[in-house]
């Protein structure tokens, strides 16, 4: 039908291959949950004259295929199209530091006897769970055409979308005063570091990519506090058969030969990703492997 129609000219424009049945469900979950989340219908005469004086800005459909194959859609705000007036305060968003990175991979357990795991989350639609829009800010239009030759709409935007240059700065405005409410206490030398005292739980943020530290009944409680707040894919947990995978990061854990746990962070598969799009023949690369001993963790303040 006309949504089959839609998808296969969004697909030629873009240079995707295969089916565009593949790509429906995807579309189709897109436009439902930014329409539900984000766009606010407006009056015909209101629509009228946004048309007239050109005020809103476009919206565009990208089609994506992740790296586990999925097909999805992005709803996405052409931000370069905005009016500055539409930026409120800083845009970019801050983001967790290697060096904290380490520091919460690699340290001790903080109590004696209680072993601490590490966990990966991903905050699912991130920037459309940030708060909306204040009632002191101008109200901001957008328009939609699903692809030239089909009607063009209007919509009054309640909230930030991709796409908008301060959604990441928003989403972390969102996320960070929640974690003080309850009960975490916010890096000064790193703002996007959290620590409870009461639980023990760490957490560091990378825009909607969560990495946790804690033991696995705080860890479990944290879930559920956050289930209660936002949406999130299911976490992955870090075991010895199970790596994580956190903003271009391999995290594994293992044991050597002498039976001793070791962790270790590399980011050779992104890595060798980028050397194979490069087009570069690097045969002779030689790779180094710098796990941490667990031997030197028990010792280490």
């Amino acid at each position: 039908g006309k949504t089959y129609e839609i998808v296969a000219k969004l697909m030629r424009d873009q240079g995707l291959q295969g089916d565009p049945k593949e790509f429906i469900p995807g579309y189709y979950k897109e436009v439902n949950t930014v329409t539900t989340l984000r766009l606010k219908p407006v009056s015909p005469e209101v629509a009228a004259y946004i048309r007239s004086k050109k005020l809103a800005v476009r919206l565009k459909m990208l089609l994506e295929v992740k790296k586990d194959n999925r097909r999805k859609g992005r709803l996405v705000l052409q931000g370069f199209r905005a009016p500055a007036w539409w930026k409120v305060g800083p845009t970019d968003s801050p983001v967790v530091a290697t060096s904290a990175l380490r520091a919460l991979i690699f340290r001790r357990d903080r109590v004696n006897g209680q072993h601490e795991i590490l966990s990966q989350f991903d905050f699912d639609v991130a920037f459309l769970q940030a708060d909306q829009f204040g009632e002191d800010e101008r109200v901001k239009h957008v328009t939609y055409r699903p692809h030239p030759g089909y009607p063009e709409e209007i919509y009054e935007l309640t909230g930030p979308l991709y796409g908008s240059d301060d959604a990441p700065m928003r989403f972390f405005n969102t996320v960070a005063p929640w974690l003080i409410v309850m009960g975490f206490t916010q890096g000064k030398n790193d703002p996007c570091m959290f620590v409870n005292d009461t639980t023990g739980i760490t957490v560091a943020l990378h825009v909607d990519d969560g990495l946790v530290r804690g033991t696995p009944v705080a860890q479990a409680e944290f879930y559920a506090d956050l289930a209660k707040r936002f949406k999130y894919k299911p976490p992955t947990y870090l075991t010895e058969t199970q790596a994580l995978t956190y903003v271009g990061f391999t995290i594994r854990e293992y044991r050597d030969s002498e039976g001793v746990q070791m962790r270790s962070i590399d980011c050779q598969q992104d890595t060798a990703k980028l050397v194979e799009l490069a087009g570069l023949a690097v045969p002779d690369m030689r790779q180094v492997k710098c796990p941490i001993d667990a031997r030197w963790l028990r010792n280490s303040v």
